[in-house]
């Protein structure tokens, strides 16, 4: 599985062969996490077109496209070579951050529409139930507006009637109390007149004309005490009337404002029933009887701008929604990590001077044809490594120079004096050699022994001391020029020995 996705991912560009175990297993958990990047943007995708579509089938295959795309880009910038230099590498990564947080801008809020997914659609139904109880509110408003009319006018009508009863109760009880008093003022008259009477029969000055009490006197006061007895009746009769009156029209009274209160209960208890009637229908019913929409969009915009709402109203939602957005950003963020932060071994795996160098003919082949025409062998070196040899090459030639120098200085120092046509001695032409050579020739050569050593111990292959040289390495060939033969010496550098016999010219 893990070599299948290497190879389809294109992470094999030049071979699984020439990649080591290490490469291997650092390229396939590259690998899987990509796979498991490029499945979670597909579920993520796919949620935020099943929202857009209102879970429409069709948004399987747009979630896939989506993240079928951003593999590609992921892909593209994993087979990048960053050994190509900083501008490369920093283009890429530039091009990778900004990639990254386009997308998951994207993905962080498709995180965030599924984790609120319940609190918006509360949030949503909340404002839709704010809505329809607006509806329900206007039209109680005109219920109650109506029947406040109704109720005026019932009033208007009814309102007269107990001060008209009262009045009537008022005048009717003067009248009452009038006859009363004209009834009792009678029977007082007539108890007045038998009483004057019996005085008088008692005085003797009446029809018997005899004073005392007599059979008329007696007659007379008989009288007296039947008319108070009916004074009396009467009083506690009137009384009674006038009571029975009073309640009767205390009735009256109170029916009639009663009625007047009945009349109005009645307008009210009408409103009230129509009210409870409103209160207990439900939003749809509400909808279809009354005029109004409540209903609210829960597509894909309408949830952001709730969503939007929510993470504004309250610290803890906005702290949910960042923690969301970075671990949208998590995945590719190991992504890019484990592109950019690759061990050189795994970074030269990408790289066609790395792979030519270490014998990739096709390499190799594409090298030359873009133009290159140095050491491929050297492509794959470090800089420390490519610094290295240079300062070697460097050293080199300069104690080539030195040689090539010191084999002229040698060249004169054998010619002969033009005076005595003979050189100096070999013992001196020795001694000023080894002079020379220690002076001049030996310093450099252990240097150049010194930066082999260095970079042979930093693991740098040199190589060996160049063929098309007209000196060689003093290291390697040991023959000093004066320790030739005085042969070899007179041949090569026109040494004359001094003990050589001369012809001497005669003087004329």
């Amino acid at each position: 599985m893990t070599l299948f996705l290497i190879q389809k991912m294109g992470f094999d560009a030049y071979g699984v062969d020439r990649m080591s175990p290490r490469v291997k297993r650092y390229l396939g958990m590259q690998a899987y996490v990509i796979l498991i990047q490029f499945l979670v943007d597909w579920f993520l995708w796919t949620a935020l077109f099943g929202i857009a579509l209102d879970g429409s089938a069709v948004r399987f295959l747009f979630g896939f496209a989506m993240a079928f795309i951003i593999l590609v880009l992921e892909v593209t910038i994993n087979v990048q070579d960053t050994t190509e230099g900083i501008r490369r590498v920093a283009g890429l990564f530039a091009a990778r951050i900004l990639l990254m947080c386009v997308m998951s801008g994207f993905t962080s809020t498709v995180f965030d529409l599924l984790f609120f997914h319940d609190s918006i659609d509360q949030q949503i139904t909340k404002e839709e139930k704010y809505d329809a109880d607006g509806i329900r509110q206007t039209a109680i408003d005109a219920i109650e507006a109506d029947y406040a009319a109704r109720l005026s006018d019932k009033k208007a009508e009814l309102g007269g009637r107990p001060d008209e009863v009262k009045a009537t109760s008022a005048a009717n009880r003067v009248t009452l109390v009038a006859t009363q008093k004209a009834n009792r003022a009678d029977i007082t008259k007539r108890l007045s007149g038998v009483m004057s009477d019996a005085a008088r029969e008692a005085a003797g000055l009446g029809l018997t004309g005899r004073p005392g009490a007599g059979l008329t006197t007696g007659t007379l006061t008989a009288q007296a005490t039947a008319i108070r007895k009916e004074l009396k009746d009467y009083d506690a009769a009137a009384k009674v009337e006038l009571s029975e009156f009073d309640a009767a029209a205390a009735t009256q009274q109170g029916d009639a404002v009663s009625g007047g209160q009945a009349a109005g209960d009645a307008v009210v208890a009408e409103r009230d029933e129509r009210i409870a009637a409103i209160r207990a229908l439900s939003q749809t019913e509400l909808a279809a009887a009354y005029p109004g929409d409540w209903v609210r969009s829960r597509g894909v915009m309408d949830q952001y701008r709730t969503l939007k709402k929510l993470i504004a109203s309250d610290p803890v939602n906005a702290m949910v929604a960042t923690s969301l957005w970075i671990l949208g950003m998590l995945i590719p963020s190991v992504v890019l990590i484990l592109k950019f932060m690759a061990p050189i071994e795994v970074q030269n795996n990408f790289s066609k001077k790395y792979q030519a160098a270490n014998g990739d003919p096709e390499s190799a082949g594409d090298l030359r044809i873009l133009g290159y025409g140095g050491n491929i062998g050297m492509l794959g070196w470090s800089a420390d490594a490519i610094a290295r040899h240079n300062a070697v090459v460097a050293k080199r030639i300069e104690l080539r120079e030195k040689l090539v120098e010191f084999n002229r200085w040698f060249m004169h120092a054998c010619a002969p004096d033009s005076m005595s046509k003979v050189s100096v001695s070999r013992a001196t032409l020795t001694r000023m050699s080894a002079t020379r050579w220690d002076s001049s020739v030996s310093p450099c050569i252990r240097e150049l022994s010194d930066i082999e050593a260095s970079t042979r111990g930093a693991g740098v292959e040199l190589h060996a001391w160049a063929d098309d040289w007209e000196v060689e390495d003093p290291r390697v060939n040991t023959d000093r020029l004066w320790a030739a033969s005085d042969e070899d010496i007179e041949r090569e550098y026109g040494w004359v020995s001094p003990g050589t016999p001369r012809l001497v010219r005669s003087g004329p």
